[in-house]
């Protein structure tokens, strides 16, 4: 009996590996044409902007990341690498999410090729998947999303006020203008809103669901645990 449960979880594992590493080379390939295509920009929608000023380029480079570092956080036992891979997974999860809500619900076109699918939703399920897929994470890691969203905002406000005519106005809902105008003030708002009570939101329903799993899968696996104990006592009786 223990034999065959040693040689499940030694085939779980190397499956699990093997899944890892392929989430890690086609995240890695979809985001390296994510950049080759805006470098190429054959639309020629992009004008002046770099990469990053898109929040769902950034999002999209940052999930790659995640994919690589878990191959390898995974696999080596070390406390600071195991809370990087926290950190990644909870800020790859909940920006993923937030970014496919903006993008659906505010944007006035949105365009339906697969890769953009991918950053506006697919990388929403593959990052939560893996997520509720872990032991339950303690609530303090909403900190994660809470600091890359507000280093994400920072940097979408400083460009605005540096480059006004050429890199503002990413987004037609989030154009800043000039220095203390409305407008400016209204997107502010908006960023706040979207980082401490959407995204806190969006963590709190899939944490829960983490727990709620976990939980589930705990109790049966007691009664599993506790159903081959007794055959095993029977068969020994005999």
């Amino acid at each position: 009996m223990g034999t065959r449960l040693a040689k499940m979880q030694e085939a779980k594992r190397i499956v699990c590996e093997l899944i890892d590493v392929f989430r890690a080379g086609f995240t890695s390939a979809l985001c390296l044409y994510g950049i080759w295509n805006f470098i190429q920009d054959p639309d020629g929608q992009y004008g002046q902007h770099r990469y990053f000023d898109y929040v769902s380029n950034a999002n999209e480079f940052f999930c790659a990341v995640w994919a690589v570092f878990t191959v390898f956080s995974r696999r080596i036992e070390s406390p600071r690498l195991r809370f990087w891979d926290k950190w990644l997974t909870t800020q790859t999860m909940c920006s993923s999410y937030l970014i496919a809500l903006v993008y659906w619900g505010m944007m006035d076109k949105v365009n339906y090729g697969l890769h953009s699918l991918w950053q506006h939703g697919g990388l929403g399920l593959l990052t939560s998947i893996d997520f509720i897929s872990q032991r339950p994470y303690k609530f303090k890691w909403i900190l994660a999303p809470f600091i890359y969203c507000f280093c994400d905002c920072f940097y979408m406000f400083a460009i605005a006020m540096l480059w006004p005519e050429t890199r503002d106005a990413v987004y037609k809902f989030a154009t800043f203008g000039e220095f203390g105008s409305e407008s400016m003030y209204e997107v502010l708002k908006l960023q706040f809103i979207l980082t401490f009570v959407v995204q806190t939101t969006l963590f709190c329903i899939l944490w829960t669901v983490q727990r709620t799993f976990w939980f589930v899968n705990d109790k049966f696996s007691k009664k599993e645990d506790t159903s081959s104990t007794n055959s095993d006592s029977k068969l020994l009786n005999e």
